[in-house]
């Protein structure tokens, strides 16, 4: 088995293309990108902020009924527990992992450091829980600059099976651009034979 700590990036031997998003969910914007999931037959991964997911967990609960996988993105999306012990890294991570498998009835399936963040603590914290640590190896800076549909199919004819993609999840004011590129990055792949679907405890 791999080690806890050692982030994974892509998904070996599969020809699916895994997109995940960070840092929901949020009262206005999750609703809107499941009815997009929902409208063209999209799963994908919600890696969720806990203290945000206990404020909304009728969109937590719709997450997993509508075939998402739920991901532990921390507690908080704080930076300070990475640059302290061991044990306080574990408490604040375990802490998430409780509070969101008590709104699903299952435990997260891995965690993502909020921003990918690493440090030599986070892999004893893990191993602690047995949590895997789940990155990426393709993104589009959409947290810090526009996603646009050009972008988007420049993007998707690079894409390789087994990819992770990390996209975000929050409220935008350019919410129709966004969707627009996300339309164009799954037809894009689609018309290159891929499938995308969530991540899953067994892929890990």
């Amino acid at each position: 088995d791999r080690d806890c700590g050692s982030p994974l990036r892509r998904i070996e031997n599969v020809d699916e293309v895994f997109l995940t998003f960070d840092d929901g969910p949020w009262p206005r914007s999750t609703p809107r990108l499941l009815d997009f999931c929902a409208s063209i037959g999209l799963k994908a991964t919600f890696f969720l902020v806990a203290e945000r997911a206990r404020n909304s967990p009728a969109i937590v609960e719709r997450i997993r009924k509508e075939g998402h996988s739920i991901g532990n993105h921390s507690l908080d999306h704080t930076y300070g527990h990475f640059f302290r012990s061991a044990a306080d890294l574990e408490a604040w991570i375990g802490e998430a992992q409780r509070e969101l498998m008590e709104m699903t009835g299952e435990p997260p399936i891995a965690f993502r450091s909020p921003a990918g963040v690493l440090t030599p603590e986070l892999p004893k914290a893990l191993a602690k829980l047995g949590l895997k640590h789940v990155l990426w190896n393709r993104r589009f800076f959409d947290g810090l600059c526009a996603l646009s549909p050009t972008r988007a199919k420049c993007a998707a004819t690079k894409i390789k099976p087994g990819d992770i993609v990390l996209l975000h999840d929050r409220e935008r004011i350019d919410e129709a651009e966004f969707f627009d590129s996300l339309r164009e990055l799954v037809q894009v792949l689609r018309s290159r034979g891929f499938e995308m679907r969530p991540l899953l405890r067994e892929d890990l």
